[in-house]
C-alpha cells in the first residue's frame, strides 16, 4: 500500500492534478495501508489542521480574490497600466519587492502570492508584455514576492526566523542581540535588491529587443 501511495502521488503531480487532492488521496491510501481506520485518519488530519491553522488562513482570501477576478480585475489593471504609461515591467517588479521588504521589516504578513501577486502584480506586469512572454513575467512576479518576503522578514526583530535563530544561539551559549542579528541581515537584503533589479531590467530589455 505504501508503494501505491507513492505511485498515486507521483502520478497525480505528473498529470498536474490538484495538489491538495493528490496529497490527501495518497495520505488516505498510506494510512489505510498501515491499518488505520478512517476515523483515525480524520483525527490525524484534524489535529494537523488545528496545529497549523495559521498557515491556512490565506484560504479565507481565495473567495474574495476569485470574485474580483471574475468581475474583471485583471482587465481593469491592464487598462490602468496602459493609461499610466508604465512600459517597464522592471519598475513594477522592483517597486513591489521593495514594498515587501518594508512590510517584512514591520512584521506584516500579507500572504502575497494569493492576495497580491496573482490578482494584481502579475496582470500589471503582463499588461505591457507580449503574450508569449507572460509566463516568464509571472515567474518574475512570484520571484519578487519571494525575494522581498524572505529577506524582509530577516529585518524584523519579531520575525519568526530571527527569533528562532536568536533562541538557538542563546541556547548554545552565544551572547547575541536581536538588533545585531537584524543588522547582519541588511547587507544580504540590499544585495538581493541589486541583483533582482539587474534580473528584472535584463528581462525587460529582452522583451524590448
Amino acid at each position: 500500500m505504501q508503494g501505491w501511495a507513492v505511485f498515486l502521488l507521483i502520478l497525480g503531480l505528473a498529470l498536474r492534478l490538484r495538489t491538495t487532492v493528490v496529497v490527501l488521496l495518497s495520505a488516505l491510501v498510506a494510512g489505510l495501508g498501515c491499518g488505520l481506520s478512517p476515523l483515525a485518519l480524520l483525527e490525524i488530519l484534524g489535529k494537523a489542521f488545528l496545529d497549523n491553522r495559521n498557515l491556512t488562513l490565506f484560504l479565507l482570501t481565495l473567495p474574495a480574490v476569485a470574485t474580483v477576478e471574475r468581475y474583471g480585475l485583471k482587465e481593469w489593471i491592464g487598462e490602468w497600466i496602459h493609461r499610466r504609461g508604465w512600459r517597464r515591467p522592471a519598475q513594477l517588479l522592483l517597486s513591489y519587492q521593495i514594498l515587501r521588504v518594508g512590510c517584512g521589516a514591520l512584521g506584516l504578513r500579507l500572504n502575497g502570492h494569493p492576495n497580491l501577486v496573482r490578482p494584481l502584480l502579475a496582470p500589471m506586469v503582463c499588461a505591457e508584455t507580449p503574450e508569449p512572454e507572460h509566463e516568464k513575467f509571472k515567474a518574475a512576479a512570484a520571484a519578487a514576492e519571494n525575494y522581498g518576503n524572505f529577506y524582509g522578514q530577516n529585518l524584523s526583530p519579531v520575525g519568526g526566523g530571527v527569533l528562532m535563530a536568536f533562541a538557538t544561539m542563546k541556547g548554545l551559549g552565544y551572547p547575541m542581540s536581536l538588533w545585531r542579528m537584524v543588522g547582519y541581515a541588511i547587507f544580504p537584503c540590499l544585495l538581493c535588491l541589486l541583483l533582482a533589479g539587474w534580473q528584472f531590467a535584463r528581462l525587460s530589455r529582452d522583451q524590448d529587443a
